[in-house]
């Protein structure tokens, strides 16, 4: 699971008539919605450098909480689908992976962290993770400035069209 190899479908952003299209993801609407913030941070560091307005991004880590609360019963499910390796490995993994979450109290460093840090201490437009480490985004378009300044233009245009004042 992961957004589009182009970074943006801006033909998926809002349903026609109410109705998502029939190749609507939610896991990489999900990961779309994560590029974004990334190229939100970074673009909004370039539209104000100098005003002394700085933005970041961040990943709290993978959190314990009631966020998949509903994807454990599908996950399950593809597992069984995909064989007795896939649902075995479900079992024997699954556990490990839990075990590596933080719970919903320390998933907030990072965020406390570039709250509370110096400015000079960080890097305006940058990407955090883990707790107060710069890290280089993995999708290959979230350093795409073209991409960046037309989503901004976009989700203006959109916002707009719902009656914001922008």
């Amino acid at each position: 699971m992961g957004s589009f190899e182009e970074g943006m479908n801006f033909d998926q952003w809002l349903p026609k008539g109410g109705v998502m299209p029939d190749s609507y993801e939610d896991g990489v609407a999900y990961s779309q919605s994560k590029l974004a913030n990334l190229m939100f941070a970074a673009e909004l560091a370039t539209r104000t450098s100098g005003t002394g307005v700085t933005a970041y991004a961040c990943h709290p880590g993978v959190i314990e909480s009631d966020l998949a609360r509903y994807m454990d019963p599908v996950l399950k499910e593809e597992a069984r689908k995909d064989g007795l390796v896939s649902e075995y490995a479900g079992k024997i993994f699954g556990p490990l992976f839990a075990a590596s979450m933080f719970n919903t109290e320390d998933g907030a460093l990072n965020q406390l962290y570039l709250a509370r840090a110096e400015g000079r201490e960080l890097v305006n437009g940058a990407f955090y993770h883990p707790i107060g480490s710069v890290t280089e985004a993995t999708h290959p378009q979230a350093s795409n400035a073209t991409l960046r300044s037309l989503l901004w233009e976009k989700t203006k245009k959109v916002l707009k069209k719902k009656g914001f004042k922008i």
